[in-house]
C-alpha cells in the first residue's frame, strides 16, 4: 500500500512538473517573442534611431519655417540636412499633419502654431512607435528619395 500511494504519488508529482515544464516553456516563447517586438522600436535599435533623428529633423525643420527661413529640400541642404533626412523629416511632418500629404511645397504649412507642431510631431512619433515598422513613415516618403528601397508590388499577370 505505501509503495503504490509513494508510486502515485511521484507520478502526480511529475505531471504537475512537465506541465509547469511546458507552460514555462510557452510563456517563455511569448516573452521573447514580445521583447523582440520591443527591441526593434526602442531608441538604441535601428528603427529607433531613424525615427528619434527624424523627429529632432522634424523639429529643426519647423524651427527654421518658424523663423521664416524656407524649408525646402535645396535650402535645407544649405542649412547642413542631408537629403535623406530632409525627406524623413517632411514624411514625418507628413503624419502628423503639419504638412499635407500632397503638398508640393514643404513651406506651406497647415499649421500656425509652434507649439501646436511639436504637440502633432511628439503624437506622430508615439503612433510609429506603438506599430511595429517606419511603414507609416516610409509611405509618405517622396518618390525619389535618396536610399529608400520600396517593396514592388507584385504583378497580375493575365
Amino acid at each position: 500500500m505505501t509503495n503504490e500511494k509513494t508510486t502515485t504519488d511521484l507520478q502526480n508529482q511529475l505531471l504537475l512538473a512537465n506541465w509547469q515544464l511546458e507552460r514555462a516553456t510557452i510563456q517563455n516563447a511569448t516573452l521573447a517573442s514580445e521583447n523582440r517586438r520591443l527591441r526593434r522600436m526602442t531608441a538604441n535599435g535601428r528603427q529607433g534611431r531613424i525615427l528619434h533623428r527624424t523627429a529632432a529633423d522634424a523639429r529643426q525643420l519647423v524651427g527654421w519655417r518658424f523663423a521664416n527661413y524656407s524649408i525646402s529640400r535645396r535650402n535645407a541642404l544649405s542649412y547642413g540636412m542631408s537629403r535623406r533626412r530632409w525627406a524623413w523629416a517632411v514624411a514625418l511632418l507628413k503624419l502628423a499633419g503639419v504638412l499635407a500629404i500632397d503638398c508640393a511645397h514643404a513651406d506651406v504649412f497647415q499649421v500656425d502654431d509652434l507649439d501646436e507642431c511639436i504637440k502633432r510631431i511628439d503624437k506622430a512619433v508615439a503612433k510609429v512607435e506603438r506599430g511595429d515598422d517606419l511603414a507609416p513613415l516610409v509611405f509618405r516618403l517622396p518618390k525619389g528619395a535618396v536610399g529608400v528601397k520600396r517593396k514592388k508590388a507584385p504583378v497580375a499577370y493575365g
